[in-house]
């Protein structure tokens, strides 16, 4: 027999079903060790990790994000207002903030109603009411990270907390500090201090609260007052970030500088973010806001799953009836089956002494009735075993 007909003598169905309980049994174990690592939390995977695809979509890490059109935007914040919950967003920072807010409007502006006067100075804090969906946004112009803003924060201690909050800043730290590290970094890691016991308390209140990690900067392009940026400055102020809101209340939204950082070619003055870049970081506030209350097939980040119904629960629990009993049932098979090996090895000669002075049998009446049931526990078994795994999968 040559090599390739060994090869193929050995491609059967039982080698192939082998095979595929060992790729079953890798799959599991890795994914299980990756939700051991990372969590499963899919909210933190949203606004943490992704990349972009072939054709420029953002794809977050181990969820589907919905894209919400205006109308799916206005249903979601239609029905939380019916339900009771507060539709009041604050967006405070610095000029990116500003354009995050004025693109988070647009994605509820009927006609171009409520848009705000071109005649508004940049520096100005905005605010955006919608009465039938009871919407109150609000742009709150905080360009460094210092007592204005941890001010606004306590202030939503003890009053109305929104219900989402999105801050950042660092273009006017940085060039406050005259490119000199050691202070920026200092200065910069003590505001955040600051934040944090604030952070916790409106997190406690039911608010969520994003600190936007910086894009880098495309440093030939940037306008004249803000020649000063430097990208290893920008890191810098993201570490701070990082090292102090880790173990917060807060949410580090790290997708959103990777979103930048994909598209930096794109942005208009080396600053500010790029239509395609907003529009990826308004869909990850509208997932992260609305998944968990509307009921969109493809959209599974910050998404609770269904409680298990009762029908499930006791269809899981005779599945694992069928398992048990079955891996019960093979094991035993296989401790007789050596015990009755070497029994048999004793007594072979007395059983071909008494075939030789007895009439053959039936072969028909030796076949036990212990097989049949047998291998129907066994085919239970591995039904039940492969209907778990979709069920696992499904979750």
């Amino acid at each position: 027999m040559t090599a390739a007909e060994h090869f193929i003598s050995l491609i059967t169905v039982a080698s192939a079903k082998k095979l595929a309980t060992a790729l079953v049994a890798c799959f599991v174990l890795y994914h299980g060790l990756i939700h051991l690592i990372y969590g499963s939390d899919s909210c933190k995977w949203l606004l943490e990790e992704g990349r972009y695809k072939g054709d420029k979509e953002w794809q977050p890490y181990g969820c589907m994000m919905h894209h919400y059109t205006q109308t799916d935007s206005r249903r979601c914040l239609r029905y939380l207002a019916f339900m009771g919950h507060k539709n009041h967003f604050v967006f405070t920072g610095d000029e990116r903030i500003r354009q995050l807010y004025k693109s988070f409007v647009l994605q509820f502006v009927v006609n171009g109603k409520g848009s705000d006067p071109a005649d508004v100075p940049p520096t100005s804090d905005l605010n955006f009411h919608d009465a039938q969906l009871r919407l109150n946004v609000q742009f709150l112009w905080r360009p460094r990270l210092d007592s204005s803003m941890i001010t606004d924060f306590r202030n939503w201690m003890t009053g109305e907390a929104p219900a989402m909050i999105v801050a950042g800043c660092a273009a006017g730290d940085i060039l406050s500090h005259n490119a000199s590290s050691s202070r920026l970094y200092t200065e910069y890691s003590n505001g955040l201090v600051r934040l944090v016991q604030p952070a916790d308390a409106l997190v406690k209140r039911g608010s969520e609260f994003l600190w936007m990690m910086q894009d880098p900067v495309l440093k030939e392009n940037l306008p004249a007052h803000l020649t000063g940026l430097d990208n290893k400055q920008i890191n810098l102020c993201n570490r701070a970030a990082y090292e102090v809101l880790l173990h917060s209340g807060a949410h580090l939204w790290e997708s959103s500088r990777l979103i930048g950082q994909g598209v930096l070619e794109q942005s208009p003055d080396g600053y500010l973010a790029s239509p395609s870049s907003l529009r990826h970081k308004i869909q990850i506030l509208l997932n992260t806001h609305c998944n968990d209350h509307m009921n969109f097939g493809d959209g599974t980040c910050c998404s609770s799953p269904e409680p298990a119904t009762t029908l499930q629960l006791v269809t899981l629990a005779a599945m694992a009836v069928c398992v048990v009993t079955g891996g019960g049932y093979w094991l035993l098979r296989k401790i007789f089956h050596k015990t009755e090996v070497l029994y048999s090895r004793v007594v072979t000669q007395e059983v071909e002494a008494a075939d030789e002075t007895h009439e053959p049998e039936d072969p028909r009446e030796e076949i036990p009735q212990a097989n049949d049931f047998y291998s129907l526990i066994t085919s239970l078994a591995i039904f039940s075993c492969i209907l778990g795994y979709f069920y696992l999968c499904d979750r």
